[in-house]
């Protein structure tokens, strides 16, 4: 009896194992292939990305996840940009969801959308706690124009980047993107990723990848300079020329600022002109920001001329050309203010409008400033005209008081004997002026008087 009962139970756990290995064994058979990147302080988190490979089709799934303190997430297969096949993450429209844009890098410049990468948004994605969650699949990915993966490799390079901290939220695939801040390259395991396919498990473990180089950081320092020369030129050095010629009159020193500000519209323009190539807005110089710059720019160089031929012909004449004169003045407030606008412009073709409100406000104290210094010295030349204006005593500017009625402005008095010039004079002559009539011979139409000479033999008529 009791052999049975041990046989029984002998029995029983033996379908126990059995039954315990062949559930560890399905369970296993769904469990997705993976090799697994995880890159440590990215941002406000970190950097996790998976690869699977599935052995019964073309698909290639992976997931990806990062903080959303970065302004975009990307991930790409190759060992350095150019030819790399890129999956850029961002913020959705509504900030609620996330845009994946797949993309094909020509150089170390903006990638640029391609159409033709199939990749479908799975289940589960979409923005959590903070971080951008991707899972996708991609039926297409294993190989591409100028590229492929290599799935026999066990140290198939990768290559990662984050933009900056800016907010970008967009539902376009080819919406514009900021220089990178981090990046780097790792490398996977790719057997180790072949197998049942599906999208990988979130693990918080490496696993068949490596970290390869360190990471990186780069900030946009060209931008940075072009805004710096640009602003500097249009909103500060060329208008304080004008306080410098109309207030403080002084021609020389009113070159050297233009002069100055034209090399600043120079070195900006020549660091735009490198740029615009490196992004995909402005590769084909035909934004409204790039035009108006450039108009900006040949108007400076005009003004330039203007001023030097100007000042040529007046050291020459030592008189000012009537329309080279004109042509400067009015070429200089249009290139200052298209320069300006063109600068909040500017902040909106790069994306960070938000630049925009400090930019005007600084813009507008400075342009107050330098009108009321403008305003100041034109009101004391008022005064100086004034005050040497004729007539101020009396209080009636620009006009001579008329002398009193019946009274003449010319001291009369007694004049003594002039010297003899072979006529010898008898007496000294007196001039009496009647009343009614100051100057000139005849009767007063008025009064009927006469104006007489009286002399030694007795009054001569006049």
């Amino acid at each position: 009896m009791s052999s049975l009962i041990r046989l029984a139970l002998a029995f029983l756990l033996a379908a126990a194992l059995v039954g315990a290995s062949n559930s560890t064994a399905s369970s296993n058979a769904t469990v997705p292939a993976a090799s697994t990147f995880i890159l440590k302080g990215t941002g406000d988190g970190n950097l996790t990305f998976a690869v699977n490979v599935a052995d019964n089709s073309e698909d290639l799934y992976f997931h990806l996840s990062a903080s959303t303190g970065n302004q975009w997430v990307a991930i790409g297969a190759g060992s350095h940009m150019k030819n790399s096949l890129i999956f850029v993450v961002y913020t959705s429209k509504s900030g609620k969801n996330i845009t994946l844009s797949s993309r094909i890098a020509t150089g170390h410049s903006e990638p640029v959308y391609n159409s033709s990468i199939q990749v479908d948004v799975l289940a589960g994605s979409g923005i959590e706690n903070g971080s951008y969650v991707v899972n996708a699949r991609c039926s297409n990915c294993r190989t591409w124009k100028n590229g492929a993966l290599n799935l026999t490799s066990k140290v198939q390079p990768w290559i990662y980047a984050v933009g900056p901290g800016e907010r970008l939220r967009s539902d376009s695939m080819t919406a514009g993107l900021r220089r990178h801040g981090d990046y780097g390259s790792f490398t996977m395991d790719m057997v180790q990723a072949t197998g049942n396919p599906g999208v990988p498990i979130d693990t918080m473990s490496m696993s068949g990848a490596a970290a390869r180089g360190g990471k990186h950081s780069m900030s946009d320092i060209a931008v940075i300079f072009h805004v710096f020369f640009m602003v500097l030129a249009f909103v500060l050095i060329l208008p304080f020329g004008v306080v410098i010629s109309r207030v403080f009159n002084s021609i020389r020193w009113h070159m050297v600022n233009q002069i100055v500000g034209a090399l600043f519209v120079l070195v900006g323009a020549c660091i735009g002109f490198y740029m615009s190539p490196q992004y995909n807005r402005s590769k084909h110089f035909n934004s409204a920001h790039q035009v108006l710059g450039l108009l900006a720019f040949i108007a400076v160089i005009v003004q330039i001329v203007i001023g030097c031929v100007g000042r040529r012909i007046y050291k020459k004449t030592q008189q000012k050309h009537p329309y080279l004169g004109l042509s400067h003045i009015w070429n200089g407030r249009i290139l200052i203010v298209v320069g300006i606008a063109n600068g909040a412009v500017g902040f909106v073709f790069a994306g960070t409008t938000w630049r925009i409100l400090p930019y005007l406000l600084v813009t507008a104290f400075i342009i107050f400033v330098f009108a009321s210094l403008l305003f100041l010295k034109r009101m004391r030349g008022k005064r100086e005209i004034k005050a040497s204006e004729p007539g101020k005593e009396q209080g009636v500017p620009g006009y001579m008081a008329p002398p009193l009625p019946y009274e003449s402005n010319v001291h009369l008095t007694t004049f003594a004997a002039p010297p003899s010039y072979g006529r010898i004079q008898t007496g000294p002559r007196s001039v009496h002026l009647a009343p009614g009539r100051a100057y000139g011979p005849g009767p007063n139409p008025r009064f009927g008087s006469r104006t007489n000479i009286t002399g030694p033999e007795g009054p001569i008529p006049f």
